[in-house]
């Protein structure tokens, strides 16, 4: 009986793995397309001064979002991450349920069709990393280390350190080691809001497309990120758009564990 289970436990290991690396938890689904399909203005590979009117230094700005963000105490979200990979532009989406608390607790869940569906991952007040697969993967719970590569996303990011405060002390550090950011100096509409739009580039303005970095919509009243626009060599790599925004929801503590 022994020879035969570890088989299954490994097999249940490695679905787990995919688990991860197919968050921010929810349907997951791929599928090809010769160059990024995205409908919203900001969606465009070149830099939007000229267009807006930007304030040249983003700095001051910046601080003030993350020290808005660093009074929250909890939230839930849904998320969708694109990203572009390769010549042919193929296109990877995976969404999901996104779950934060305090003291950098983190709950991911899987909603899909395949095997990951109701796979659960947790990150509690003492680090501890596990991940609980659904029932076609036996409900296993295995251990994980937090920087472990099985829990990078597909741009690279690591899906416990994807949460709105990280993500903005990120880029707040960016600048610090010579990134440039603008913001505009009015929000802009954005579908039925208005949203701060921030702009990251390499070296010194006037931004040019081959320098863009990262543009940034943030929610005018409460400073969420709700969407996330990476470029490479020009070209948009990711998007993450974020929806359903939960905050100060009251989230049990226990959701953070299993």
């Amino acid at each position: 009986m022994l020879f035969i289970y570890i088989p299954r436990l490994k097999s249940a290991i490695f679905c787990l793995s995919l688990f991860t690396l197919t968050q921010v938890a929810g349907p997951s689904s791929t599928y090809a397309a010769p160059v990024p399909v995205l409908q919203e203005k900001f969606d465009v590979a070149q830099s939007l001064d000229g267009q807006i009117d930007f304030n040249q230094n983003a700095k001051p700005f910046l601080k003030g979002i993350i020290d808005k963000l660093k009074r929250i105490d909890d939230y839930v979200v849904d998320t969708e991450l694109t990203t572009w990979q390769g010549n042919k532009g193929v296109a990877k989406v995976q969404g999901g349920k996104y779950f934060f608390k305090r003291q950098q607790r983190i709950r991911v869940e899987v909603v899909s069709k395949g095997p990951k569906n109701g796979s659960v991952l947790v990150k509690n007040e003492d680090g501890q990393v596990k991940a609980k697969g659904g029932p076609a993967l036996l409900g296993i719970t295995v251990n994980l280390h937090e920087d472990s590569d099985l829990l990078n996303l597909a741009d690279g990011s690591n899906v416990l350190h994807s949460d709105f405060l990280t993500q903005m002390e990120r880029l707040s550090k960016d600048l610090s080691k010579g990134q440039q950011a603008i913001v505009t100096a009015e929000p802009s509409t954005y579908k039925d809001h208005k949203v701060w739009v921030l702009e990251v580039k390499e070296g010194e303005a006037p931004l040019s497309e081959n320098t863009l970095h990262a543009r940034v919509l943030l929610n005018t009243s409460n400073g969420i990120p709700e969407s996330i626009i990476r470029f490479k060599d020009g070209k948009i790599f990711s998007k993450i758009v974020v929806r359903n925004v939960q905050l100060n929801a009251g989230l049990a503590d226990a959701l953070f564990n299993l």
